[in-house]
């Protein structure tokens, strides 16, 4: 490394600048270039190599390249990639990707609300002043365009063509919902855009530009087209969740290509913008009770491992997590109830993360105290995923983590948890959960059972460690519950005969010679 730095700084800037360009793609070159010194540090930054906008693929001709230059983001992150040294610096290089790509994301949604409020008003305004006639005429003629795309195949000049005549003329596009009717706007996005997302050179670049600018335009003209159906073998979808299987699963519904095949960055940019774009439609036009919690849901359920090139796969993972804080942020201090079937469907999304090993995405939703919470007040659903999460080595340590972070989330501190830690016997986690919320330890259930009482009469087989690591967190042997029993009643009874034997035997209870009363072995 000192060689190739040495060797390196004989250089002048534009010859190094050639040479990163032509290296590797943009995340090896930061990993292999970062930290050798400040002067390729700040080689790697430079906006004339533009490598923070080629990870976003932002057009260097457009007026928006300049702009994420000069924003304070892009400021403070080269200032942070110019600093980068020591044995960290790869995470600390992630970090600023996971940053970049964030406020990529944000800054793409936020154009796009406003684009969508602004061509709204647009449309209104020329569909306002054409007369019934007018209005008649254009509807049927872009209808006629619309339903030729079932058999046009796509180029640039037709799909301009149809744009143009929502665009300029104010036609609006009408379509049946139903799946198995007519051909609409669900099946179209399923024909020309996400049925090749590993079609190489098919749609062409232009013909994507079009066909994305025609379908922000039908939708301008008329958002109910959100709601179109495409047929899914066991009944329709709506169009929100096929560009939501194709942005998490990045695959095509019906269709699963090779493993080896990797997604075309161009396609994936251009079916996240468009649901990006449906996701502006029904934040502002739908009732968000009607669309919010299936897209959660969904997005859990088909998020697939990413197996792509480096640059692609941290774009791809970071541009995900944003969307699913998208759609967690509309839930934001808001009661989404779940009923037994949206449990069930989480239970799977969660299962599925765990399967796929999206650790990122599991941190951040287990972080999402207000709708975690939701699921677990239902401790049959809770005990499942508990039963999920303990089942391997690798998911218990991430259990662990949960537990070990500094302020742990309220969920992890609620008392359904702790019943089920105790009914699985986990001794050390019930003892981290007590020492996380000490008035845990005081929790009973709907029989008045404290969680002492709850080991010696709900839970079977060898109970006697976790009985001693109760009493020594402060658990009160004389509770009684709703039926007037307490501890040394309990462990009394016939089906705890071995377990009293057990806690004799390792002297966590001692009985008197005399009077063959029972009391703790600490009591002297």
């Amino acid at each position: 490394m000192v060689l190739l730095s040495s060797t390196l700084e004989t250089l002048p800037d534009e010859i190094l600048m050639i040479i990163i360009r032509y290296s590797d793609n943009i995340t090896s070159v930061f990993r292999t270039f970062s930290g050798l010194n400040q002067r390729l540090n700040r080689i790697l930054v430079d906006r004339r190599l533009h490598l923070l906008t080629d990870l976003l693929r932002v057009n260097i001709r457009k007026i928006n390249f300049n702009y994420y230059y000069n924003t304070p983001l892009f400021h403070d992150l080269s200032e942070q990639l110019c600093s980068l040294q020591g044995d960290d610096y790869i995470h600390q290089l992630d970090q600023c990707f996971q940053r970049l790509i964030s406020f990529h994301i944000q800054e793409k949604s936020r154009q796009i609300e406003e684009q969508f409020r602004s061509d709204r008003e647009q449309f209104r305004l020329i569909r306002a002043n054409l007369t019934d006639k007018e209005i008649h005429s254009r509807d049927a003629e872009l209808k006629k365009a619309f339903n030729n795309l079932e058999s046009h195949s796509l180029n640039f000049e037709y799909l301009q063509q149809i744009g143009d005549l929502v665009v300029g003329t104010g036609a609006r596009l009408e379509c049946t919902n139903y799946e198995l009717g007519e051909y609409n706007l669900a099946k179209a996005l399923n024909q020309h855009v996400l049925a090749h997302l590993y079609t190489i050179g098919y749609p062409s670049g232009s013909c994507l530009r079009s066909i994305q600018r025609l379908f922000k335009a039908l939708i301008i003209s008329n958002p109910n087209l959100v709601n179109n159906k495409d047929y899914v073998g066991n009944g329709g979808s709506l169009m929100y969740y096929f560009l939501i299987y194709a942005v998490f699963r990045l695959q095509h519904f019906p269709r699963f290509p090779p493993l080896s095949m990797g997604i075309i960055m161009q396609k994936y940019d251009t079916i996240l913008e468009l649901l990006l774009f449906i996701i502006q439609c029904l934040k502002q036009v739908f009732d968000k009770e009607l669309w919010i919690k299936d897209c959660i849901l969904d997005s859990l359920n088909v998020v697939n491992s990413i197996r792509n090139d480096a640059d692609e796969k941290i774009f791809i993972q970071y541009s995900q997590m944003e969307v699913l804080k998208i759609f967690l942020q509309e839930v934001t201090g808001k009661e989404i109830l779940l009923d037994d079937y949206s449990n069930s469907v989480f239970q799977e999304g969660l299962t599925n993360l765990i399967d796929t090993n999206r650790i990122d995405i599991i941190e951040y939703v287990f972080r999402q105290n207000n709708f975690i919470h939701n699921f677990f007040t239902r401790s049959a659903h809770c005990y499942k995923l508990i039963n999920t999460i303990t089942g391997t080595l690798s998911r218990r340590k991430m259990f662990q983590r949960f537990l070990d972070e500094e302020a742990p989330q309220p969920w992890l501190t609620s008392a359904a948890l702790l019943s089920i830690l105790l009914k699985k016997k986990e001794c050390k986690w019930i003892k981290k959960l007590l020492q996380l919320d000490s008035k845990l330890i005081h929790e009973v259930d709907e029989d008045g059972n404290d969680p002492l009482l709850y080991i010696c009469l709900k839970v079977k087989g060898c109970r006697h460690r976790l009985i001693e690591c109760l009493i020594d967190m402060g658990c009160d042997i004389h509770k009684k519950n709703v039926h007037g029993e307490h501890f040394l009643q309990a462990i009394q009874l016939k089906r705890n005969r071995k377990l009293l034997k057990q806690l004799i035997e390792h002297e966590i209870i001692v009985r008197e010679n005399e009077s063959e009363q029972l009391r703790l072995a600490s009591q002297n």
